[in-house]
């Protein structure tokens, strides 16, 4: 499926998620830690692909993976990256009280 053409909505195009057919706009992995039968000793890794680079270099703004850890169609913690303001952050969000069912709608407690 290619790229939506009008999705890109914060005016920065660095923040623009983008992707073709060969080139998908977001990418999954995961590594099993060795036991057999289970996935959860391993590790998950996430990559986007954004439409800009601005100068100077890096990413500068806010991107997060949410994650139903209870499987009740509620996202419980989000992972991800800050870098829009002055000290970058890589880490963990718990999403505070509400059914966080929409992606305007959960607001974030850093852990």
């Amino acid at each position: 499926m290619p790229d939506a053409f009008t999705d890109q909505q914060s005016g920065l195009s660095e923040g623009d998620i983008v992707g073709n057919l060969l080139n998908p706009s977001f990418y999954v992995s995961h590594h099993n830690g060795g036991a057999t039968n289970t996935f959860t000793d391993g590790q998950l890794g996430f990559r986007f692909r954004f439409g800009a680079d601005k100068s100077p270099a890096g990413y500068k703004g806010v991107a997060l993976i949410g994650i139903n850890l209870a499987l009740n169609g509620s996202l419980d913690l989000f992972a991800g990256v800050n870098r829009s303001g002055s000290m970058p952050v890589v880490g963990l969000w718990w999403a505070a009280a509400g059914t966080n069912s929409t992606p305007g709608q959960p607001p974030l407690v850093h852990r």
